[in-house]
């Protein structure tokens, strides 16, 4: 042994020895250069020293090795409830959190879904903008289509982010990506606000507020389609809150038109949201919630039909064009049924409230009867009431007060229902790839739909023609339904 070790003490690539011997530890010795380098002890020279923390040999400094060093059989044993204590450890932990791309259970869950809540509750302020027109009618001295001209944009940018920004939501981490939505659109806001230019308002709610919209609502129903259990009713809470905003704050934001003008009211709307975007970042980042990317499908797995995508694109756009036809039209049709402006105010509410409580609704429904289900009754009771209130009684402004909030209800349950459908059409694995295409529909339909109607208004003088084209459209919708294979889910 200590011809061994004076041997190895000859190599120039090693500082430090221990030779065990049994149950004894060989003292190392450091030294300062090679040439210093002695030998270490046998094990017969370690017992007179044991005693001692450190000792002198031969003028050198010697540090003695407390541990026991064990034989091979029990170190062996020792390993084994090491790596055995240390799984049983790391099991235990990974218990307590969620599974890749699952929300947490428990009490944690609500922190993701209550930062999506808020995120598309900011975004819902893009549908206040009726509120303002008039105001910037009297501040800038533009018309009130060029105006409507910025809300277009604002509508268009967003659909396109949904359709090309879908995988930013999982190359980059959940909160960060989520604060950025909400920075962008309190710089939008307050851009927009900021300097009282028609050039600002485009750029501020058309060009920055708009693929915040993208990004957040993109963000936000991947979130929802991420629950373990109650997708519905979860994806049906978040996506309300996108309709919440127009409902409940309407009223405060009147008055701060009225009392501030709408440039001071765009500013704190934008300093509201920068205020809310480090709440959600934490929220986001409490619940350790991340987007995970589309996986590719597996050699057993049948592709995705183009058909399949064709056929929720055409539906979901007919049924968003049908309802959009009428509810943008909502205060025209009361007034020309012989309706007070009482009564075509009242409406317009009353649809909004539908809307919002719709989708909630439609959301709990999902999780019962399937969104499939739930999509074909509210588009067959959109075109049915539509069809009676407008055939049946063209000058009472009742009935057709009714279709309205039926079709509120109806465009509820569409914004709601698609999302989950076309999670069961193409895989939860896939949602993240296709939603986006998918949702390119409801920008179509929701620049076709007001359009046309104003149109076909202007051509005749009246809302008959588009009341029939808006029942002909969710009617469509139901039969498109009822051609798409079943679903992978």
């Amino acid at each position: 042994t200590c011809r061994l070790f004076r041997a190895l003490t000859r190599s120039s690539h090693a500082n430090m020895y221990a030779i065990a011997s049994h149950a004894v530890s060989v003292p190392v010795i450091r030294t300062r250069s090679l040439q210093q380098r002695k030998p270490a002890l046998c094990s017969r020279h370690v017992a007179p020293l044991a005693s001692r923390n450190s000792s002198t040999i031969s003028g050198l400094p010697v540090r003695l090795n407390r541990h026991v060093v064990a034989t091979r059989p029990q170190q062996r044993q020792q390993n084994l409830r090491k790596v055995v204590t240390v799984s049983a450890a790391a099991a235990e932990e990974g218990s307590k959190l969620a599974p890749a791309g699952v929300l947490p259970e428990g009490p944690m869950l609500a922190a993701p879904v209550i930062a999506a809540m808020i995120v598309n509750a900011t975004m819902g302020t893009a549908y206040t903008w009726a509120i303002f027109l008039t105001a910037f009618e009297g501040s800038l001295g533009i018309s009130r289509g060029t105006l409507s001209f910025v809300f277009t944009i604002a509508l268009s940018v967003f659909a396109t982010v949904m359709f090309f920004g879908t995988g930013w939501h999982t190359k980059y981490p959940t909160h960060n990506m989520a604060a950025l939505a909400m920075a962008m659109a309190g710089t939008g806001f307050f851009v927009a606000g900021f300097v009282p230019t028609f050039a600002a308002l485009v750029i501020g709610f058309g060009l920055i507020f708009g693929p915040s919209m993208g990004i957040g609502y993109g963000i936000s129903v991947g979130v929802a389609n991420m629950a373990k259990t109650q997708k519905g009713l979860i994806t049906g809470l978040i996506v309300a809150a996108f309709a919440s905003t127009p409902v409940f704050m309407t009223p405060l934001i009147r008055a701060s038109v009225l009392a501030h003008g709408p440039h001071a009211t765009f500013m704190t709307m934008g300093k509201v949201m920068l205020a809310f975007a480090p709440v959600v970042w934490a929220c986001y980042k409490f619940g350790k919630v991340q987007i995970p990317p589309p996986a590719k499908l597996s050699d057993d797995e049948e592709p995705i039909q183009t058909s399949t995508i064709l056929t929720l694109f055409a539906a979901f756009g007919s049924g968003c064009m049908g309802g959009l036809m009428t509810i943008a039209h909502a205060t025209g049709i009361i007034t020309s049924f012989g309706g007070s402006a009482a009564q075509a105010a009242a409406a317009v509410q009353y649809g909004a409230l539908g809307n919002w409580g719709g989708r909630i609704i439609a959301g709990a429904a999902c999780d019962i009867v399937g969104p499939k289900t739930v999509l074909l009754i509210g588009a067959l009771a959109a075109g049915a009431s539509m069809l009676v209130s407008g055939i049946l009684f063209p000058t009472n402004p009742i009935p057709m007060m009714v279709t309205i909030v039926i079709l509120g209800l109806g465009y509820g349950c569409v914004m709601v229902a698609y999302v989950q459908l076309t999670r069961k059409m193409v895989g939860t694995s896939q949602f993240g790839k296709y939603f986006g295409r998918v949702f390119m529909a409801y920008g179509l339909g929701a620049f076709s739909g007001p359009y046309l109607a104003g149109y076909l208004f202007d051509k005749t003088g009246g809302y008959s023609q588009p009341i029939l084209v808006a029942a002909g459209a969710c009617i469509l919708s139901a039969f498109l339904l009822t051609r798409l294979p079943a679903p992978r889910e």
